[in-house]
C-alpha cells in the first residue's frame, strides 16, 4: 500500500486472534503495527480510527451471530465515510454444499458448518448474495460486489465493500 501513493504517509495496522500469526508477522514484516484480538470483539482500536479496513477470509469462519458482532465492530473502528472490504463464501463455492445446505443457501440463508471450533479453518460459513444483501448488509451502503475477484486477493471468495 505505501507504494501505491508514496507521497502520502500511510499507517498500517493488522489484527488477528491467532497469536502465532501475529508473532510471525511482528518478526518478519516491517512498517505495520500488529495487534492481537480475541475471537469476539472488541478490537484494540478507538472508535472512528481507520479510513479503510479489510477482512479477508474472516467472516467465512464465523457463526451468524458473530457475523453481526464483527460487522458492528468493524464499523465502530472505521471513520464516517470510510470503507469496509470483506470476503465471503458466495456462489463460486456453493457447489461444495450438501443438498439440504444448498436448499437453505438458495433460499437466502447463511449456511454454517460448525463441526469444529469457531474461527478454525474448517469452521465454514457460506453467504449467498441474497443473504448478504437482504439480511447481513441490509441498511448499509454496498459500493461494490464482485463475485469473482482476483484469486490472488480473495481466492474463490466474493468481495464486498460497504461505506460507513
Amino acid at each position: 500500500l505505501p507504494q501505491v501513493d508514496p507521497a502520502r504517509t500511510l499507517k498500517l495496522y493488522a489484527s488477528d486472534y491467532n497469536d502465532k500469526s501475529i508473532q510471525w508477522c511482528q518478526d518478519n514484516i516491517q512498517n505495520v503495527s500488529f495487534a492481537l484480538n480475541g475471537l469476539t470483539p472488541p478490537l484494540p482500536f478507538e472508535n472512528d480510527f481507520f479510513d479503510a479496513l479489510y477482512s479477508i477470509s474472516v467472516y467465512t469462519h464465523l457463526s451468524e451471530k458473530m457475523h453481526y458482532a464483527w460487522l458492528n465492530e468493524n464499523l465502530r473502528v472505521v471513520k464516517p465515510g470510510g470503507i469496509v472490504l470483506m470476503t465471503l463464501h458466495g456462489d463460486r463455492v456453493a457447489h461444495k454444499l450438501l443438498k439440504e445446505e444448498r436448499t437453505r443457501y438458495d433460499a437466502g440463508n447463511i449456511v454454517v458448518r460448525s463441526h469444529t471450533q469457531e474461527g478454525a479453518r474448517l469452521y465454514a460459513a457460506f453467504q449467498s448474495p441474497r443473504f448478504v444483501r437482504e439480511q447481513f448488509l441490509r441498511g448499509h451502503t454496498i459500493v461494490y460486489h464482485n463475485p469473482s475477484p482476483d484469486p490472488c486477493i480473495a481466492g474463490s471468495q466474493d468481495m464486498w465493500v460497504i461505506r460507513k
